[in-house]
């Protein structure tokens, strides 16, 4: 199927060449013999034309619904990582609550000494709040030291559990 390409276009030869350009581009994937004689005389003119109003709108409606679809699923797994790394955080440091306990027979004073002591590299961060102060201490029914640590964070899980009783 060949498409005539004149000097003097008009609308209709315009909207034909466009359909040549795509068909060509089409047959050049699909073939492995394209006409490269052909494709060259394409690309030599399409520079001059340049993109219809049609083909600008329906690459925008493309990358519309792309990022319709693709944007709520990022801030989903942003949500969903903090999450995780809340849990990992929490999980770590009350292991290493448990082995100072074990070592020295009582609980820390703080979470610095746990630092000092290198127990901890440094204090963690609670990835809801940014922070690693506003974790929330808790000191054990008798005597005094950090027991556990929970999140200072407002607000809950995807599940509905609030941040404080991870």
């Amino acid at each position: 199927m060949a498409y005539p390409i004149n000097a003097g276009e008009t609308a209709h030869s315009t909207y034909t060449h466009a359909r040549m350009r795509v068909y060509l581009w089409v047959r050049q994937i699909t073939c492995k013999h394209a006409n490269r004689h052909t494709l060259k005389h394409v690309h030599k003119h399409a520079g001059a034309h340049g993109f219809t109003l049609i083909e600008l709108l329906v690459v925008l409606a493309i990358l519309s619904l792309l990022l319709t679809i693709s944007v709520p699923r990022y801030f989903h797994s942003i949500q969903q990582s903090r999450e995780a790394v809340l849990k990992k955080n929490l999980h770590v440091t009350r292991e290493v609550i448990d082995k100072f306990y074990g070592d020295t027979g009582r609980y820390p004073q703080s979470l610095d000494e746990l630092v000092e002591r290198r127990y901890l590299r440094s204090l963690p961060l609670d990835p809801v709040t940014d922070s690693s102060a506003t974790w929330v201490l808790v000191a054990p029914e008798k005597g005094s030291g950090v027991y556990d640590i929970q999140s200072g964070a407002p607000g809950a899980t995807r599940e509905g559990l609030p941040f404080s009783r991870l």
